[in-house]
């Protein structure tokens, strides 16, 4: 029984080193990407953080795990309460990147209400160091669990859940390719956090969570072709590619929106291109944030937009232009650029069988030029 437990012993220490080795290699070689401190970067840095930190604790918990005294207690309560924590955190962490890599950064409202879980969990964390309810150091200060135990599996999987049905929602709403296989990233952490609730003693969720996240920037490395580097949008080469694969299907029902900055060219002119780079990134937010899961939107050219709205309906696509211009109402009464933002719109429905990809493209932009020219009052 000893040989057993020291072999299990050695096993989770050899495991969580993988772990750490990989995360550290990961986060060297993504370096440049980190660099741009977009939010979804941002989620990534701490997705990476955690598992580094939690893989540490893990060996050090399983090290001082039934060696009586005060300071093995002290600490064996810090690294068992840490890895509850980890996991909440990194369960909400994976939650918020498929949002964010899906449509756009969750609003400050909707990730507070997702929040609530993690806060009931936070606090029961610390309940417990009082009263044991999620777990209990023996008298030796050997770890064992409470009831309330599985209130924090729970937790863990309700954030895993939530992604995968807000994935397929959005998969089905989208009709679009996503480049973004959640299944092959989420399952291994699912199935490591219930062969641990199965098995008491078992380790492997942050291995687990380490191959997890090397498969995400992998993801995101063959993604690289699709997206735009300066607004992060997907880019003319994912429309290519929309068009020779997904266009021709009679089951498409897409709307195309085609936007043209208006006075660009005086924005470069009077404030640099920096600030027009900012300006770019700043549509591009504007639009992200409004179009949100009715469809998605491509930087085309330049200053030009194309989103694709999932829909042929026209409340649909009524909707979705007035958020845009909403949004960027708002942008402007915020007062945060020494510039103001607008765009001339022109929208086409796409019938696949009535017309070919490249006449609902010139219809659009002839639309837009249309819009254009009432702006500059163009006879």
């Amino acid at each position: 029984m000893f040989f057993a437990n020291e072999i299990n012993i050695q096993s989770i220490y050899a495991t969580n080193l993988i772990a750490v080795v990989l995360l550290l290699v990961l986060f060297n070689c993504n370096f440049w990407r980190f660099k741009y401190k977009t939010y979804e970067n941002k989620v990534l840095i701490s997705l990476i953080i955690l598992g580094f930190l939690a893989s540490v604790d893990v060996v050090v918990s399983y090290l001082i795990d039934g060696k009586p005294g005060m300071s093995y207690r002290f600490f064996g309560h810090v690294t068992n309460s840490f890895i509850f924590i980890a996991n909440m955190v990194g369960a909400f962490l994976w939650m918020l990147l498929i949002e964010t890599h899906l449509r756009c950064e969750p609003s400050t409202r909707k990730k507070a209400l997702l929040a609530i879980p993690m806060v009931v969990g936070l606090i029961t964390i610390v309940v417990n160091l009082f009263v044991p309810c999620i777990y209990i150091l023996d008298d030796n200060n050997s770890y064992g669990r409470k009831p309330l135990y599985m209130m924090m599996f729970g937790i863990d999987i309700f954030y895993m859940v939530y992604a995968l049905v807000y994935f397929v929602i959005n998969k089905i709403k989208g009709g679009l390719l996503k480049f973004f296989p959640i299944y092959l990233y989420i399952g291994p952490i699912l199935l490591a956090l219930i062969m641990e609730t199965l098995i008491p003693g078992l380790t492997l969720s942050w291995p687990c969570y380490a191959i997890s996240i090397a498969g995400v920037l992998a993801s995101l490395q063959n993604e690289v072709i699709y997206r735009d580097q300066l607004t992060g949008l997907y880019n003319r080469s994912y429309l290519n590619f929309l068009q020779k694969n997904v266009f021709k299907k009679e089951s498409l029902h897409i709307t195309g929106v085609m936007l043209d900055l208006d006075d660009f060219k005086h924005i470069n002119d009077k404030y640099g291109h920096a600030v027009g780079d900012i300006a770019l990134q700043q549509m591009a937010k504007i639009l992200k944030e409004a179009v949100g899961d009715m469809g998605n939107v491509i930087r085309y050219a330049g200053d030009e937009f194309i989103v694709l709205i999932n829909s042929h309906k026209q409340v649909v696509i009524d909707a979705c232009l007035e958020e845009i211009q909403r949004c960027i109402d708002k942008f402007n009464e915020s007062k945060i650029a020494d510039y103001k933002l607008s765009a001339s719109m022109g929208y086409s429905i796409y019938n696949s069988k009535k017309q070919t990809v490249d006449d609902f493209m010139n219809n659009i932009d002839q639309k837009m030029y249309e819009n254009k020219k009432r702006y500059h009052n163009i006879d």
